[in-house]
């Protein structure tokens, strides 16, 4: 607990957070709602593109401030200990356990980086959760099929940038390829969340309607088994 503690501090104390008024003593004692501020601010560093981390708790619900941290370690990948069961956790952050936050920050800071990327990447490589029954729409199970299709065409294109990034080139030759592959993503960038906004767009009473629709379906296949 000391060591972890102590590189937790150590990296607080660096760029971009800065944080000089910290020592295992004084990062120790911190209550409960400073623990999930600092989480909070070490989201914002390293999931820049979400505006919903740049905030003080103290003007958030609890809840939704617990919501926002799990959906972003979902995001990321993180994995808690596996003794703690899901409930159990949630709770613990809820309340800002040290058990829990400790952890966590270490995980977050140790790779900086590398969660900045997963971040970057999840904005737009996230699925969008859809009914079974919805996407018994034809309109909208091609829409859902065109997503996915968008999505790993931003992936071979964000794989192409990172391999001439890191392959040498004449300057002119990486300067000219880099642009037309940043020009390539933002273009996918625009068409997945256009394409996810249509999606979430469908209003619920036609999820409704669907889910209806599946029972009495369901119902009269029983009745013609009986």
């Amino acid at each position: 607990m000391v060591e972890q503690l102590k590189f937790i501090v150590e990296q607080l104390k660096r760029p971009p957070f800065n944080r000089k008024d910290y020592n295992i003593l004084t990062f120790d004692n911190l209550t409960n709602n400073q623990l999930l501020q600092v989480l909070t601010d070490v989201f914002a560093v390293v999931d820049p593109y979400d505006p919903s981390h740049k905030i003080d708790i103290r003007d958030e619900e609890p809840d939704k401030t617990a919501t926002r941290h799990m959906n972003t370690l979902k995001m990321l990948g993180y994995r808690p200990k596996l003794e703690t069961d899901v409930n159990t956790f949630r709770q613990n952050l809820v309340s800002g356990d040290k058990s829990v936050v400790f952890p966590i920050l270490q995980w977050l800071l140790e790779k900086i980086p590398e969660h900045k990327e997963r971040a970057y990447l999840g904005r737009y490589l996230s699925r969008i959760d859809v009914p079974s029954e919805f996407l018994s729409d034809p309109e909208i199970a091609e829409q859902h099929e065109r997503s996915d299709e968008l999505m790993e065409e931003f992936k071979e294109v964000h794989r192409e940038y990172k391999e001439l990034t890191s392959t040498p080139h004449t300057i002119e030759d990486l300067r000219r390829d880099i642009k037309q592959l940043e020009d390539e993503k933002e273009t996918l960038q625009k068409r997945l969340e256009k394409q996810k906004t249509k999606v979430q767009k469908v209003p619920a009473s036609q999820i409704e309607l669907a889910k209806t629709y599946r029972q009495e379906v369901d119902k009269e296949e029983k009745l013609n088994n009986m």
